[in-house]
């Protein structure tokens, strides 16, 4: 089967595949444009969160010694930094945090 498609004033011949390819093709990219937003958008909340963290530890606790500041940047879950981030409400030194060596 061979479709035509009008493309100025030159006329293009599709086979089915080649038209089923392009249609293929198209809706990929909308989907992983979409599958990248939302990916995105996880990335960028959790990201935040450790910024937040790292921002109230300074506040209540001053400087913070870079090994600590490692540390909490090398959380990768979320899991994982939820765990200081309800510390941090009733800590009263990093040492309660949990994020210094003992």
């Amino acid at each position: 089967m061979v479709f035509y498609t009008g493309k100025g004033r030159k006329e293009m011949a599709k086979t089915a595949a080649e038209v089923y390819e392009e249609r293929g093709r198209r809706e990929g990219r909308i989907e992983g444009r979409r599958v990248g937003k939302i990916e995105g958008r996880r990335v960028g909340e959790f990201e935040g969160q450790r910024r937040t963290l790292l921002y109230q530890m300074r506040r209540k606790f001053g400087a913070l010694p870079d090994a600590v500041v490692t540390k909490v940047e090398a959380i990768q879950s979320v899991a994982e930094l939820d765990r200081p981030s309800e510390r941090i409400l009733m800590a009263s030194s990093l040492e309660e945090m949990g994020l210094t060596e003992a």
